[in-house]
């Protein structure tokens, strides 16, 4: 009996345990139904909630395109009234053109002896003065006293009324070989002093050399008198440098005259000395460089006697003991 009853009750508990799955997978089927149901409702509302947006952004985009329609329509006609416009105003300024032209030829034609004066006379006072602008060499006084004379006795037909036309070219082509001449010659100075700057080592000067250059080259002559003044006083400032640079040498040199090999370089420096009060720069960098070899020299020799010294001592004291 107690077997039974035992039996009895775990097949109870079985069932009791399958009915309890089967309502707990009815509830989850319930519930998976019931989401199921909200997801699909979600889904249906966002897309009619996206047709909603569409239909919106479609009527936007139709909008806009009736009122781009609308402007280039209303910019097409503006176009063409303003063209229409334009046109009228074109052809009145054409006629009134028209008008001024005929006006204009009466005009020229009656005047035009005087403005053909007038231009030439132009023309002559244009080269008279690029003539004057030119720099004054003595090498080219004599062309450019010549065609100075030309040009005053052609000004003085102008003043009687004739016409120098046949005249104008032939002037131009003197002015072109007298200026091209003169930048030549100019160009050969400025060499002949950028020669004399680097002898003294004036950078700063020779690049406003170059720059002069450069200027001739762009149709414009520098002032060579400047220049010639700035390097005549940087070679006096040199020279005063110099002057000083060989009293310091003369100085340093003496210390050293016990050595013979110091009396050669005291004679060059004798000499140096005479060259610059002639007026000449010397170069003093090989002067500089024996000096210090005298330095050299000088330390050596104070080296062996001292070795000689010491030596001599530590013979004469290995002799009292």
């Amino acid at each position: 009996m107690e077997r039974e009853r035992a039996e009895a009750s775990e097949r109870a508990r079985v069932e009791a345990e399958r009915l309890e799955r089967e309502r707990a997978e009815a509830a989850l089927k319930e519930k998976a139904e019931a989401d199921a149901q909200q997801q699909a409702q979600r889904l249906e509302l966002e897309r009619v909630a996206a047709t909603e947006r569409a239909r919106v952004e479609d009527q936007r985009l139709e909008l806009e395109r009736v009122a781009l329609q609308d402007k280039a329509r209303l910019e097409l006609e503006q176009r063409l009234q303003s063209e229409a416009a334009a046109k009228l105003e074109m052809e009145r300024v054409d006629k009134e053109r028209q008008r001024a032209e005929a006006e204009r030829e009466a005009e020229r034609l009656e005047n035009e002896r005087r403005v053909q004066i007038g231009r030439e006379s132009g023309a002559l006072r244009a080269m008279r003065l690029t003539l004057a602008a030119l720099p004054d060499l003595r090498e080219l006084n004599s062309t450019v006293i010549a065609l100075e004379q030309q040009l005053s006795a052609a000004s003085a037909r102008l003043e009687r009324g004739e016409f120098i036309t046949e005249l104008i070219d032939g002037f131009k082509s003197q002015l072109e070989t007298v200026r091209s001449s003169a930048a030549t010659l100019f160009s050969q100075k400025l060499d002949d002093l950028e020669i004399r700057a680097r002898e003294i080592g004036a950078a700063e000067l020779i690049e406003d050399i170059n720059t002069a250059h450069e200027d001739l080259e762009h149709g414009s002559f520098p002032d060579l008198a400047s220049l010639e003044g700035s390097l005549r006083a940087q070679r006096e400032a040199r020279l005063n440098a110099q002057q000083r640079e060989l009293s310091e040498l003369e100085n340093a040199v003496r210390e050293y005259t016990p050595l013979p090999e110091a009396l050669p370089l005291l004679e060059n420096l004798s000499t140096a000395r005479m060259q610059h009060e002639r007026g000449e720069l010397v170069n003093l960098s090989n002067a500089w460089d024996k000096l210090e070899g005298l330095r050299v020299l000088e330390d050596k020799l104070r080296f062996e006697w001292r070795t000689r010294t010491d030596a001599v001592l530590a013979e004469a004291g290995s002799y009292r003991s």
